[in-house]
């Protein structure tokens, strides 16, 4: 991967001072930011090359005990719906037991406004997931346990 085109660095740089419920926009690598908000939320926003895109990506939740099939068919069905999710898809990290949602922002669209409503977007939806997900565990007789707290 290469470093960001210089007018995507530019609308990063201007994220945090622009917006008023971001904490910091803090670079990671050469071509990764890590963008993190008042609540302490972070989104981690990582530059492609094939097709040019910002891939956006925040963490839903992590859990202590392994997803249930329930669970995966629920993930996977969202996947297959990403079109109708503005592309946003599921990952799951088996080593850090972490389930995250990801998002792709065109190169052609990294600009401010849109930028900061597909971050918004991003972190609504990993809300939503997040509070179903405890609602799920919460209310069904599995041993489960869902920790949540600030994204990573």
């Amino acid at each position: 991967m290469s470093p960001l085109p210089s007018p995507v660095q530019t609308v990063l740089e201007e994220l945090g001072p622009l917006s008023d419920d971001v904490s910091t926009v803090a670079l990671h690598d050469d071509n990764a930011w890590v963008v993190t908000y008042a609540d302490d939320t972070q989104v981690v926003l990582t530059w492609c090359e094939e097709p040019p895109r910002l891939q956006t990506l925040t963490q839903v939740a992590q859990l202590d005990q392994a997803l249930t099939n329930e669970h995966m068919e629920a993930l996977l069905t969202f996947n297959l719906l990403s079109s109708q999710s503005q592309g946003a898809r599921m990952a799951w990290s088996p080593q850090e037991r972490s389930l995250y949602i990801l998002r792709d922002l065109p190169e052609v669209q990294c600009d401010l406004t849109t930028l900061r409503d597909s971050l918004r977007s991003l972190l609504g939806t990993a809300d939503y997931w997040r509070e179903a997900l405890m609602d799920d565990l919460n209310n069904a007789p599995r041993e489960n346990n869902l920790t949540t707290g600030a994204s990573q």
